[in-house]
């Protein structure tokens, strides 16, 4: 089972900020910055939470170090771990919040003048040597990058040989020495680097690999989850896979001990592999379309074909590599969510950007992680039989990212080039679950851009049964989340917030659950809410948000559940499943789960990883289409609308 933690950017970068005394870098003393940044700079931080094993990672901008310190998780502060800058700035307590979360590491720096300073790096003791310092640091980076830096200063102490060869795996380089720097004597080294990245980062993206393969059960424990510690369980080994490159800090040697935190000013452990990842990450995308297979290996043995799959269709960047049996050797997903969290939803002209920037360094991974599943050295695009895109529906900047790298693939290796609809992507990801899965069925299909019921009545062969004349499911989550504060994306949140609350507190409308059809409607719901919100506002009474989240979420449930039994009894089919992003609500997947139990039908559920948009599932509809001989010619383009009642 895989725990999957995003960042959430909690503050939006300033102008100007005032003169604050803060840490430097790594140096254990405090030191005065003085003066104001100017336009267009700000402060950049990050800190990473744990509750019962799991982290959560969060960005700080526009604050200060000690907003990084008192880390926000899903907008709440957490209290017990405030630090005061100062002397002690890398110092906190052992304490936790109300909901047991506890700091385990931060950083921050100044963006000035096209660079960023790192003015502190802290982890906990106790979360050493698993990659926190790295990932802090390629956070910070990748807020920095936005706010126009360029590159990364600090200072280390002269003598910490730790420090300075942990930082030398990154591409920093000595500028000079400030002689007497530290209050000690010692004097400080400036190093000065490119912006760091994580272990496993393409364009400011943590990757997710191999999640839709672990479900499928081919890969095991070998898989790697590129994040912190996320799951209780997880063996020390596939630490070392995921974000163990580097120490994340090292044991202090400085006159004051620090109070439940490390600093890298501090010299300890250093991981050779730190060297081998920064090697892999300049490595990226030199792998050129049309190079040979590597000699050295043997004959591939993979059963055939080997399919390449690109998913670009919104805000995930992913990559997925599927073999003749069905199974999927490489599932790798880039998300966005961060650089779309600050603004309420996804931005298309961000999120076709970031698909740019991302999309050589997806493919490169996608295509090492099946090598390494395959037992090969490398794996190469004259390997593969086929490429294979999303090219409908879907915000068309991003559509036309990979249907033009997936096209260039295909007409540099003389491949055939299969595109996918999306929609259909989703039908087929609950075989990733259960491989067993076939029609007839009846598939709910609810995420933030469709909400509708479909009658498959066999592959390729698809009915739409109804849809919403409005709204969809994750698009009214995602609004009601935003009146509330919650944050983006707002199935989440709301979900978290439902699970406290009373679902018969508040009567919310169940818009169009008697209307003798399958068709849906969310805005009257969503205007329901938040006028509901405005009122208790205007009225000076405090939100019950758990209660609003709670009676919100059961109205949407007991509308989808209705038009599902409709469907199942107006078409008789024996098998009921879900595709798209809100397919992964609790509630609406327990409710489904009794209504199948007693209408005797079916329950097919697509694992939680295979929810959201990813590669896999485009990959196993690219099979079928390949041994059909159902290809596209190199013509073809993206397009922002398509039916799943339409052949193609």
């Amino acid at each position: 089972m895989r725990t999957e933690v995003r960042a959430t950017s909690v503050a939006s970068s300033t102008s100007e900020v005032a003169e604050s005394p803060v840490g430097v870098a790594n140096g254990g003393e405090e030191d005065r910055l003085g003066g104001s940044i100017t336009q267009g700079s700000g402060f950049v931080g990050a800190a990473i939470m744990q509750a019962d094993g799991l982290s959560s990672a969060v960005s700080v901008r526009g604050g200060s170090l000690a907003d990084a310190q008192s880390a926000q998780v899903d907008g709440s502060a957490a209290d017990a771990a405030q630090v005061r800058e100062g002397d002690h700035a890398n110092s906190v307590g052992n304490e936790v919040d109300g909901r047991g979360l506890q700091l385990v590491g931060y950083a921050g720096g100044w963006v000035v003048d096209g660079g960023v300073q790192i003015l502190k790096v802290g982890v906990r003791p106790a979360w050493r040597r698993r990659g926190i310092a790295r990932e802090l640091l390629a956070r910070v980076a990748a807020d920095a990058r936005d706010l126009g830096a360029g590159t990364c200063s600090l200072e280390v102490r002269a003598g910490n040989e730790g420090a300075r060869a942990f930082y030398e795996t990154l591409g920093f380089r000595s500028l000079g020495t400030r002689p007497r720097y530290y209050s000690d004597g010692e004097d400080a080294l400036i190093l000065e680097g490119p912006l760091p990245l994580a272990a496993r980062d393409v364009a400011g993206m943590e990757l997710v690999v191999d999640a839709a393969s672990r479900e499928q059960g081919r890969l095991g424990s070998a898989a790697a989850v590129c994040a912190p510690p996320r799951e209780s369980a997880q063996s020390g080994t596939d630490r070392a896979l995921c974000m163990d490159s580097g120490p994340s800090s090292m044991s202090s040697q400085s006159e004051t001990p620090d109070r439940g935190f490390s600093t890298l000013e501090s010299s300890g452990e250093i991981y050779a592999q730190d060297a081998i990842c920064a090697t892999s990450r300049e490595k990226r995308c030199q792998g050129a379309l049309g190079s040979p297979s590597f000699g050295a290996d043997s004959p591939l043995e993979a059963p055939r074909p080997l399919i390449l799959a690109i998913e670009s269709s919104c805000d995930e960047t992913a990559a997925a590599i599927v073999d003749g049996a069905g199974d999927l050797v490489a599932d790798v997903v880039a998300s966005q969510i961060d650089f779309h969290a600050r603004f309420g939803g996804v931005v298309p002209e961000i999120a076709s950007r970031k698909h740019i920037e991302a999309i050589c360094g997806v493919c490169d991974e996608c295509l090492d992680t099946a090598a390494a599943h395959l037992g090969r050295k490398r794996l190469t695009w004259a390997d593969l039989d086929a490429v294979a895109v999303t090219y409908a529906p879907g915000l068309v900047g991003a559509l036309v990212v990979g249907v033009a790298f997936a096209k260039g693939a295909a007409w540099a290796q003389g491949l055939p080039f299969i595109g996918v609809n999306h929609l259909e992507g989703h039908l087929y990801a609950n075989k990733i679950g259960a491989p067993d899965f076939a029609p007839p069925a009846v598939v709910s299909l609810v995420s933030g851009g469709n909400t509708m019921l479909v009658h498959m009545r066999g592959w390729g062969d698809y009915e739409t049964l109804g849809t919403t004349i409005d709204d969809a499911v994750g698009e009214a989550f995602d609004k009601v989340a935003k009146a509330l504060g919650l944050g983006y994306p707002g199935g989440p949140a709301i979900s978290r917030e439902a699970a406290r609350g009373n679902p018969d507190a508040i009567a919310f409308p169940r818009a169009m659950m008697h209307s003798g059809d399958l068709r849906f409607s969310l805005s009257g719901l969503k205007t329901a809410v938040i006028t509901h919100i405005n009122g208790e506002r205007a009225a000076g009474r405090a939100l019950n948000v758990p209660d609003i989240c709670a009676s919100f979420q059961q109205a949407v449930v007991d509308v989808q559940v209705k038009k599902a039994e409709m469907a199942l009894r107006q078409t008789g089919a024996p098998t009921f499943c879900l595709g798209g992003g809100v397919a992964a609500n609790p509630v609406l997947r327990a409710a489904y789960e009794r209504l199948c139990d007693r209408m005797g039908v079916r329950l097919v559920l697509p694992p939680l990883s295979a929810c959201g948009d990813n590669a896999g599932m485009i990959a196993l509809v690219a099979l079928d289409r390949y041994r059909q001989g159902r290809f596209f010619d190199l013509g073809a383009d993206a397009q922002a609308h398509s039916s799943l009642d339409e052949a193609y």
